[in-house]
């Protein structure tokens, strides 16, 4: 009892000096622009991605919950499993991504043999049922994170990005950092700042500055790289309600609106774009003729 006790006090002195140290309430600011812009962004998708075929479960709510997580793991300040989770927002993400290229291999064969293998990895109920009908045949491939990778870097429609913007090599960075975190070497960089979970006041001002900058870094650069392959991949990701409302109710359709962005998506192309490339906005409006203006 008295330990736990102890701990409560602790948890809570550590979470009143985090709401209250400028470096973090950065930190928590940035969390919480990302997992809004993501609502947001989950939500103007209308289920055209995050699903498989034959379910209305998706990965979208796996996504929402685990920045939820890394929010308060930030506002307990326990960095190092925020580093953690961001791993498994960068997996879901480009998981996501990996489903809709396995979607259009299906479409060319007119076959669902892809999206049975990935739904009976993402249902257990469906896992059962075969495992049942057939134990000794079922031979279902774990799909991992280079699985997903391997096939984004392939696709035609962005595989000419990916060398553009020397993606390869920074996500491979990137991997291998947050790899760290999850098998216990927390190396932030090569200056050999390490991000262990302690309370606030054990952290030199210098090394707090280090994971605060890191980690948003981190989370702005997954989402960004995301949003951009998605976007190239389907224009009805960017696309502004007003469009796709018309299309959906069979209303007329404005006047060039197959064209316009939706204002939050433009507003944070232009805000993070850049850390892609100077130029990835131009590169988007030659290639997609989107208005981005």
């Amino acid at each position: 009892m008295n330990y736990r006790k102890n701990h409560s006090i602790l948890e809570h002195h550590n979470k009143q000096n985090v709401s209250t140290n400028r470096k973090c309430k950065l930190l928590l600011s940035s969390v919480s622009a990302i997992r809004d812009f993501m609502d947001n962004y989950i939500l103007h998708q209308n289920g055209r991605l995050f699903t498989t075929p034959n379910s209305e479960i998706g990965i979208a709510p796996s996504i929402k919950q685990t920045l939820g997580s890394i929010e308060n793991c930030c506002k307990l300040g326990n960095f190092s499993d925020a580093f953690i989770l961001l791993r498994k927002y960068r997996d879901d993400l480009f998981f996501c991504l990996y489903i809709d290229a396995m979607y259009e291999d299906d479409k060319k064969t007119n076959d669902n043999k892809h999206f049975e293998e990935i739904e009976s990895l993402w249902f257990p109920r469906d896992l059962t049922q075969k495992k049942q009908e057939n134990s000794e045949s079922l031979r279902i491939k774990r799909v991992g994170y280079q699985d997903c990778i391997k096939k984004i870097y392939s696709s035609v429609a962005l595989s000419k990005i990916v060398n553009k913007y020397n993606l390869k090599t920074e996500l491979k960075c990137i991997s291998d950092r947050l790899n760290d975190f999850v098998h216990g070497n927390h190396t932030l960089n090569r200056n050999n700042t390490l991000c262990y979970n302690k309370l606030l006041d054990q952290y030199e001002d210098s090394e707090l500055s280090e994971i605060c900058k890191n980690f948003v870094e981190l989370l702005e650069y997954i989402t960004v790289v995301f949003v951009f392959f998605n976007t190239l991949r389907s224009l009805d990701s960017i696309r502004a309600i007003d469009y796709i409302d018309s299309i959906s109710f069979n209303t007329p359709i404005p006047n060039g609106s197959e064209y316009w962005v939706a204002p939050f998506i433009k507003k944070f192309f232009y805000k993070h774009a850049s850390k892609l490339d100077e130029n990835c906005i131009l590169y988007l409006k030659s290639t997609t003729g989107m208005l981005f203006d």
